[in-house]
């Protein structure tokens, strides 16, 4: 409780400082994003949990909490799934079946790790965006991947969610200041449409 409390104070104080109405596309852009982000990887970790809930009761173990594990498992960086598979794996094989520990680690490699993961993600993410938000992105899905992506491998557990805030933070700037270079000379326009409020064309560096 103490950390929600303290994400939602600062996200409350930028909205304070920034120099943006509350409801700007800005801020609804950021909002669709994180929910994005929220969606997509609790959709993933469910996807996951149930591809692997299959290989679970094909060699007899309890499918519901093995892919309920695994889904949770999945949420944890560069590990993930591995905690799962890998005991699985090395049980069949100390018990002599050795096809079975290579299937098990074989089919959680590539139909998980990579298929689901790498390739099937991004369309999830697409999914999300078009049905389950209220107001779509305008940002492309596979930049939202890999901004999920280098935020992990950069931040740790939280780059899922630092990652994509920093990259849309990033490209709805780059946007404002390529409209007001645009068009500075219609500051109504500018206001409408981002949410601009008060800022001088010489603060911005566009004018004399």
């Amino acid at each position: 409780m103490f950390v929600i409390d303290k994400f939602i104070s600062k996200k409350e104080y930028l909205k304070d400082v920034l120099p943006f109405e509350k409801k700007s596309l800005f801020f609804v852009e950021i909002s669709s994003v994180m929910n994005i982000v929220f969606y997509s990887t609790l959709i993933t970790a469910i996807f996951e949990g149930t591809l692997f809930a299959i290989i679970a009761m094909i060699y007899g173990f309890n499918g519901l909490l093995f892919g309920i594990l695994y889904g949770f498992a999945s949420l944890i960086p560069v590990v993930g799934g591995l905690l799962l598979w890998l005991p699985l794996s090395l049980y069949h094989y100390s018990t002599g079946d050795s096809f079975g520990a290579v299937m098990i680690a074989s089919y959680s490699v590539l139909v998980i790790s990579l298929i689901a993961d790498t390739f099937i993600k991004p369309f999830i993410i697409e999914y999300v965006n078009e049905k389950a938000v209220t107001t779509p992105s305008n940002i492309s899905s596979l930049v939202i991947f890999f901004a999920m992506l280098a935020g992990l491998t950069t931040f740790g557990f939280w780059g899922v969610i630092v990652g994509p805030a920093i990259t849309t933070f990033f490209i709805s700037f780059a946007t404002i200041f390529a409209c007001l270079s645009l068009i500075i000379s219609d500051e109504s326009y500018s206001k409408e449409r981002y949410g601009v409020i008060n800022l001088s064309t010489k603060f911005l560096g566009f004018g004399s």
